[in-house]
């Protein structure tokens, strides 16, 4: 604790302004001219601060935090924290949940924030507008950041937003008379102010991650897969080939063209043997020599009869089938 450095800065209140942190300028902007004019900047225990109810953000790499740690403990940190005031000195994040988790791990007991002067319904609209600005958003927590704003803007809940937007997108696909709880050219002008295109192509290709399989889900929240390949992926029902497929992907970082025609492969039946069991089989044998040295069985004649009887079977079909 001793070690670690608190980055001094003139406490007082400011207007927000063109030598203000980037993410007030940010939020400034979001919000027009208005209340989100002026913040407070202070000094503040780091246990008065409390995480939202629901953040965007769900995953954070290690090594990176790690990084960020140990630059807090040098220099301190260099942009404060974001948050808004719920009274008796406690506080709510809006935004630098990185920059809170690293100075936690970096042992500072007390961090600069700037304190805003906004009510709970600005503070999501503006957590969310933050982290969808972010570059290192998975496509996962985008999602659920943008799912997250229609609820705000609509006054719906997340399921209800989700079935809004299927069900204007039925309608306009299908041409349908049906109401919806959304008006499109209100949808559109939201995702206008976000830069996140056309409502359609978030329905067709960024609703579908949240029914992905927890195994491919858990591979594009830490960033090991992009989601583009993850859709394709998820074609395959087989689990067990499914998750070989997604290891063989990651590993080796496979193209999207190369994933494609793997599963197409396996989709049509064209592959000889099964992913799944192609693994097991794999994974068995390891498992076998690794048991036989581990009981020194090397020196078993019993042992060394199986295995030069099993050789000699395997030995005689491939030679059997090499024209195949």
């Amino acid at each position: 604790m001793s070690n670690t450095k608190v980055r001094e800065f003139k406490a007082g209140f400011f207007q927000i302004k063109e030598d203000s942190p980037e993410e007030l300028k940010r939020f400034s902007q979001a919000f027009g001219s208005g209340q989100v004019q002026q913040y407070e900047l202070k000094t503040v225990n780091i246990v008065d601060i409390a995480l939202p109810e629901s953040q965007p953000r769900k995953y954070f790499d290690d090594d990176a935090l790690q990084a960020l740690s140990d630059s807090i403990r040098i220099h301190g940190v260099i942009e404060p924290l974001v948050v808004r005031s719920l009274g008796q000195e406690c506080y709510e994040l809006i935004a630098g949940e990185r920059r809170l988790r690293a100075s936690r791990m970096a042992g500072l007991a007390r961090v600069p924030e700037a304190v805003m002067n906004i009510n709970r319904e600005q503070a999501t609209e503006l957590a969310l507008i933050e982290n969808l600005q972010r570059e290192d958003l998975n496509p996962v927590e985008e999602t659920e950041a943008v799912l997250g704003l229609i609820s705000l803007k609509f006054d719906i809940g997340r399921d209800d937003a989700i079935a809004a937007l299927y069900s204007l997108n039925n309608k306009v696909t299908t041409g349908s008379n049906h109401n919806v709880m959304v008006r499109e050219d209100d949808l559109q002008k939201l995702f206008d102010s976000l830069g996140c295109g056309k409502w359609q192509s978030f329905v067709k290709n960024r609703l579908p991650l949240l029914k992905l399989p927890t195994d491919i889900l858990e591979a594009l929240c830490s960033g090991k897969i992009a989601y583009t390949k993850a859709l394709v992926i998820t074609r395959v029902k087989d689990e067990e080939a499914r998750k070989h497929l997604l290891n063989k992907a990651t590993e080796q970082n496979l193209s999207l063209s190369v994933i494609r025609q793997e599963v197409k492969s396996l989709l049509a039946g064209d592959t000889k043997v099964n992913v799944g069991l192609t693994f097991s089989a794999k994974k068995s044998l390891k498992l076998i020599q690794k048991n036989i040295t581990r009981s020194n069985a090397w020196n078993d004649c019993e042992v060394l009869r199986i295995l030069q009887e099993c050789d000699a079977k395997m030995n005689d079909y491939l030679n059997r089938n090499k024209s195949d």
